[in-house]
C-alpha cells in the first residue's frame, strides 16, 4: 500500500487560508467601491449647493456691476468666489460672446481634465428679459477625487488588516477543531488499507467528550466503525464464496475439458466430411479436418493442417474457392450448395453437397468458416441412370403411340370397307337369313372398332396426350342419348333403365360431352351386361367455389362385386372376377379408362357393393354452368334426301389410294345423287384442283408419293382464296396431333374412317351453305371436326 505524502500547498489548512482571504478580498473590494460612491455622491451634492448659492446670491449683484460698469464690484466678488474650493476659472462673456472680466487660478494639468462648465445668464431687468452677458464658472473634479481616494486607500488598508487577523483565527480554530481529527482518521485508514486482507480495527477519535454530547465528527466516526463491521462480515462471506467459486470453477472447468474432447470426437468421427478453415490472416488455413474428410479426399490429418487451397489445388482453382469464402464470411450468411462437382488431388470425381457456415470468435468478429461435405457421387450416378432410363421409356411410350396410330389406321382403313359394304349390303339384300347375318358382320366390326377405340383412349390418357374440349352442352340430354343408346340391350337382357336428375343440376354446362358420355355408356353398359332387373341412373349436384360437383349414381341388382375384386377393379385390364371375361366379354379397359378420364375432369369414381346384392357406381366430375345453348341434333337415315345433288349441286373430288375406300365412298355418294372423281395420290389431287374448280376434296391423310397434308398445303399455295374449294381430311387416325397438323395445313374438316353416310352429309350440307361465302381457311375454330 502507499504512503501518501500531502503537498504543503494542496493541504486542506492552505486551501481554506487561500479561499478565505481571496473571498474577503472580494468583499472589500466590493465595500470599497460601495463606499467610493457614496462618498462621490455626497461631494457632488455639496458642488451642486454651492453653485445654487452662488446663482441665488453672487448672480444678481454681479449683474448690477457689470450694467453699471463697475469694475471694482465686478473684480471684488469674481476675487471672493475664485478662492472657493474646487473653481478655478471664472469668465464673463458680454452678448457678442466677448471676454469682459476673467480671473483664473493656477492649478495642476491634470486638475483641467476632469473640470466641467457651469454657465448662467446675466439679467439686469427681468421684465425686460435684456440679457448683459454670460457668467460661466469652471470647476474641477479632480480634488474631489483625490479627496475620495485617501478616503479609499484608508478604508481598504483597515478592512485588509481585519480580512487577515480574521482568516488566521478562522484557521487556528478550523485547525484544532477539523484538520487534526481528518488526519488521524486518514493516518488510521491508510495503516488499515495495508493489511485489507485480514480484519479491520475500529477508530478512536482520542479525545474527552462529555456521555451526551456528540458532533459530526463523532458521528462520522461512528459510522465509519459500523462500516468497518460490515466489511469485515462482507470480507469474510466473500472469503467463503470466493472458496466455493473456486471449487465451482474447477469442477466447470473439467466438464468444460470433457466436453471439449467430446465435441473433437464427434467432429472427428463424424461420418460426414467436416473441415474448418483459419482466415484470421486471411490465408484460410486448415485447422480441423476429420476422418470422414480424410477418406473423402484422401489426405491425412497432418498432411493438411495449417496448410491452404494453394497447396492442393490450382491457382485459378484456389482464387475462386478463397474470394468465395470471403464473400460468405463478410456477408455472415450460410450457403448450401445443392451439387457440385470437384476433382481431388489423386484425380477421383466426386459430386458432393455442400454447407458453409461463417463462424465468429469470442469477440464476434468472422474468423473461421466450417465446411461440411456430403459425398453424393452415388445419387447423382443413379438419378442419371433413372433419367436414362425415364428418357428411354419416354422414347418406348412415343415408339407405342406412333405404333398404336399406325395400327389404327392400318386396321380402320379395312374396317371402313369391312362395315361400308355391310351397309350397302343391308341396303340391297331383302333375304332375313343374309340380312341376319350381315347384322353379325356389322355388330362385330362395330365391337371391333370400339375396341380400337378403347386400346386408343387409354394410350392417350397414359401418355398424358388425352385433351379435354370445354364446350357448352345439355346435361340432361346427353344422358338421355345414353340412356336411348342402351336402352335395346337392355331390353335383351330383360332389364328396366330408369334415370332421375334432380333439380339442383343445372340445364347447361361447360365441358367435354363426349368424354362425360363415355364415362356414363361404359359404366351403364357394364350395369346392362351384369344384370337382368331394373337399373336407376341418378344425377344431382353441389356447388363447389364457383363450379358445379356433378355426380351420377349407376345402380344396378346384379351379380355384385366381391370385396377382394374391389381392389383392382379399376386397374388397367382388370375385372372383378376372370370368369367374367368369358361369361360377359370385355377387355377390363372401360372402368379404367373411365376412372382416368373422371380424374382428369377433376372428379373421382368408385364403387360400393356386395356378392350377390348388385353394385351402385357412383363418379364426379367438375363442370362449369354455361348459358344456354343449340343442342345437337343426330342425323337419321330418313333425314337423307336422294334429292340432294338437285338442291345443292357440288362438284366432287376425293383423293384417296385404297381401291375400297373409293369404292364405298362412290356408293354413298350416289345415294345422295352426287357423282365424283378419284385420283390416287396428292400430286394428282394438286393437278385436279389446278385443272377444274371442285366444291369439295375429300383428301386421305395418307397416300404415297405425296399425302394429303403437303397437297393442301401445295393447293393453297397455288389456288387464289377464291377459288380453293372445301378440303375435309379422311383419316383413320384418332390422334389430337394428326388432326392439329391438318388443321394448320389448312384443312377445312375430318371424315374419320370408317366413313357413315351421316357426316357425308353434314359436310356436303356444310359445303353447300358456304359455297358462296368469301372462305377464312387461317382460323381453326371456323372449322368442322366430324367424326
Amino acid at each position: 500500500m502507499n504512503d501518501y505524502q500531502i503537498d504543503k500547498f494542496s493541504s486542506i489548512k492552505n486551501k481554506l487560508l487561500f479561499k478565505i482571504i481571496l473571498a474577503s478580498t472580494i468583499i472589500t473590494f466590493f465595500a470599497t467601491l460601495v463606499n467610493f460612491y457614496v462618498d462621490y455622491r455626497n461631494e457632488k451634492e455639496v458642488q451642486n449647493q454651492v453653485l445654487d448659492q452662488i446663482e441665488k446670491s453672487t448672480l444678481v449683484s454681479l449683474s448690477k456691476a457689470v450694467w453699471y460698469l463697475d469694475d471694482t464690484q465686478v473684480e471684488g466678488n469674481l476675487d471672493g468666489l475664485i478662492e472657493m474650493h474646487d473653481i478655478f476659472k471664472l469668465v464673463v462673456y458680454d452678448n457678442t460672446g466677448q471676454i469682459i472680466y476673467k480671473q483664473e487660478k493656477k492649478v495642476i494639468q491634470r486638475a483641467s481634465k476632469f473640470s466641467f462648465v457651469r454657465s448662467y445668464p446675466l439679467i439686469y431687468n427681468e421684465e425686460e428679459d435684456e440679457t448683459l452677458g454670460t457668467f460661466e464658472i469652471r470647476i474641477s473634479n479632480y480634488f474631489v477625487y483625490k479627496r475620495l481616494a485617501k478616503q479609499v486607500f484608508v478604508f481598504a488598508v483597515t478592512q485588509g488588516i481585519k480580512t487577515i487577523i480574521i482568516s488566521i483565527v478562522m484557521l487556528f480554530i478550523f485547525n484544532y477543531y477539523v484538520i487534526r481529527h481528518l488526519n488521524g482518521m486518514a493516518s488510521h485508514l491508510s495503516s488499515q488499507s495495508r493489511n485489507v486482507h485480514e480484519t479491520l480495527e475500529a477508530f478512536d477519535l482520542n479525545r474527552k467528550k462529555l456521555p451526551d454530547t456528540i458532533d459530526e465528527f463523532d458521528v462520522l466516526t461512528e459510522s465509519y466503525n459500523e462500516l468497518v463491521l460490515v466489511i469485515n462480515q462482507v470480507h469474510k462471506d466473500k472469503k467463503k464464496q470466493l472458496a466455493q467459486k473456486e471449487k465451482e470453477y474447477g469442477k466447470v472447468r473439467m466438464d468444460l475439458e470433457e466436453y471439449e474432447i467430446l465435441l473433437k470426437s464427434i467432429i472427428k468421427n463424424n461420418p460426414t466430411a467436416i473441415f474448418c478453415k483459419d482466415y484470421r490472416s486471411g490465408q484460410g488455413a486448415y485447422v480441423e479436418w476429420n476422418k470422414a474428410a480424410e477418406e473423402l479426399w484422401g489426405l491425412k490429418e497432418d498432411e493438411v493442417i495449417g496448410k491452404t487451397d494453394y497447396d492442393f489445388f490450382s491457382q485459378m482453382q484456389a482464387d475462386l474457392t478463397h474470394k468465395n469464402d470471403l464473400e460468405i464470411l463478410k456477408n455472415q450468411e450460410l450457403i448450401f450448395i445443392d451439387q457440385e462437382s470437384v476433382e481431388t488431388t489423386q484425380k477421383k470425381h466426386l459430386e458432393l453437397q455442400t454447407w458453409k457456415v461463417p463462424v465468429n470468435d469470442r469477440n464476434d468478429i468472422p474468423r473461421y468458416l466450417l465446411v461440411i461435405s456430403v459425398d453424393i457421387t452415388a445419387e447423382v450416378e443413379s438419378e442419371r441412370k433413372l433419367i436414362e432410363a425415364k428418357n428411354y421409356a419416354e422414347t418406348a411410350l412415343t415408339a407405342k403411340s406412333q405404333f398404336l396410330a399406325t395400327m389404327s389406321h392400318e386396321i380402320r382403313t379395312p374396317m371402313n370397307a369391312v362395315l361400308s359394304c355391310t351397309n350397302l349390303l343391308l341396303d340391297n339384300v331383302r333375304n332375313t337369313e343374309n340380312q341376319k347375318l350381315l347384322r353379325t358382320i356389322q355388330s362385330s366390326g362395330e365391337t371391333l372398332l370400339a375396341l380400337i377405340n378403347d386400346i386408343l383412349d387409354f394410350s392417350k390418357l397414359e401418355s398424358g396426350k388425352m385433351e379435354l374440349e370445354t364446350q357448352p352442352f345439355c346435361l340432361a340430354e346427353s344422358v338421355i342419348q345414353v340412356i336411348d343408346l342402351l336402352s335395346p340391350e337392355a331390353s335383351e337382357h330383360s332389364a328396366n333403365l330408369n334415370w332421375k336428375i334432380e333439380d339442383s343440376v343445372p340445364a347447361w354446362v361447360k365441358g367435354d360431352e363426349t368424354r362425360f358420355k363415355q364415362i356414363l355408356t361404359n359404366i351403364v353398359g357394364n350395369a346392362v351386361k351384369f344384370t337382368k332387373d331394373s337399373i336407376d341412373v341418378r344425377v344431382v349436384s353441389k356447388t363447389v367455389s364457383s363450379n358445379h360437383e356433378i355426380q351420377v349414381s349407376v345402380k344396378d341388382n346384379g351379380i355384385g362385386i366381391p370385396k377382394e375384386a374391389k381392389l383392382r377393379l379399376f386397374k388397367d385390364f382388370s375385372q372383378g372376377d376372370t370368369s367374367t371375361t368369358r361369361k360377359y366379354g370385355g377387355t377390363g379397359l372401360g372402368l379404367a379408362i373411365s376412372k382416368k378420364l373422371t380424374e382428369a375432369m377433376g372428379g373421382e369414381i368408385w364403387v360400393e357393393s356386395c356378392l350377390n346384392h348388385g353394385a351402385t357406381f357412383h363418379f364426379t366430375i367438375i363442370l362449369e354452368e354455361a348459358e344456354k345453348g343449340e343442342s345437337k341434333k343426330k342425323l337419321e337415315i330418313s333425314d337423307f334426301n336422294p334429292n340432294m345433288a338437285i338442291e345443292h349441286p357440288l362438284k366432287i373430288l376425293m383423293a384417296e389410294d385404297n381401291t375400297v375406300n373409293q369404292m364405298v365412298a362412290k356408293k354413298l355418294l350416289k345415294k345422295l345423287g352426287y357423282r365424283m372423281d378419284v385420283v390416287t395420290n396428292g400430286f394428282e389431287a394438286v393437278d385436279a384442283v389446278m385443272n377444274c374448280q371442285y366444291d369439295i376434296v375429300l383428301m386421305d391423310q395418307h397416300m404415297p408419293e405425296m399425302d394429303g397434308v403437303e397437297a393442301t398445303i401445295e393447293i393453297r399455295k397455288k389456288l387464289g382464296d377464291d377459288k380453293i374449294p372445301r378440303i375435309y381430311a379422311l383419316t383413320a387416325s384418332a390422334f389430337k396431333e394428326d388432326r392439329d397438323r391438318c388443321l394448320n395445313a389448312g384443312m377445312d374438316g375430318f371424315l374419320t374412317k370408317p366413313i357413315n353416310l351421316s357426316d357425308i352429309v353434314l359436310s356436303l350440307n356444310e359445303c353447300g351453305q358456304n359455297r358462296d361465302l368469301k372462305k377464312t381457311t387461317d382460323l381453326p375454330e371456323q372449322r368442322s371436326e366430324i367424326s
